[in-house]
């Protein structure tokens, strides 16, 4: 094991970057989302983004939420599920072991979640919520894939793989 290759610690510290932006990426759509649900198109003042946001599966199984928002929560959560099996979903598709319905479905809960995001953005000029859509769009759907790579780079590369 070679703990000083620098090239190594260069794959991981590259995928704790994309992981660190993929968790904001995540947070900010789960919450858009659930604003959607709860209020509506809202704009910006109703967003109150929190880390807290990242543990709310743990408190819906614990039973802390009811009605519109623990439905709001579990449509995000799935929403968010969504994102990251998407690129996984076409070769499922054509390899049989899913059916075309699920990458439909996938797609579908996609568009929702960009619909949140323009929506929620909607007090800022046009150009700043398509960058911003387009950004957690590919965070979210590709860095997953990303970060995968760096780590497994990484490994190979202190154990000389």
């Amino acid at each position: 094991m070679k703990l000083l290759n620098i090239n190594a610690w260069g794959h991981v510290l590259t995928a704790l970057f994309f992981t660190g932006l993929l968790v904001v990426a995540a947070g900010f759509t789960l919450t858009t989302t659930q604003l959607l649900f709860e209020n509506g198109f809202s704009g910006l003042q109703g967003l109150h983004y929190g880390w807290n946001t990242l543990l709310q599966l743990n408190s819906a199984v614990k039973g802390e939420y009811s009605g519109k928002h623990l439905v709001a929560v579990i449509i995000s959560w799935m929403l968010l599920a969504c994102y990251l099996i998407a690129n996984s979903v076409k070769k499922w598709v054509k390899s049989g072991i899913a059916h075309e319905g699920l990458e439909i479905f996938c797609h579908a809960m996609i568009v929702l979640d960009c619909i949140a995001n323009w929506a929620v953005l909607s007090s800022v000029e046009w150009y700043w919520q398509l960058m911003f859509t387009i950004a957690i769009y590919t965070a979210l759907s590709h860095f997953g894939k990303i970060i995968m790579g760096h780590v497994t780079l990484a490994i190979g590369g202190f154990f000389d793989l």
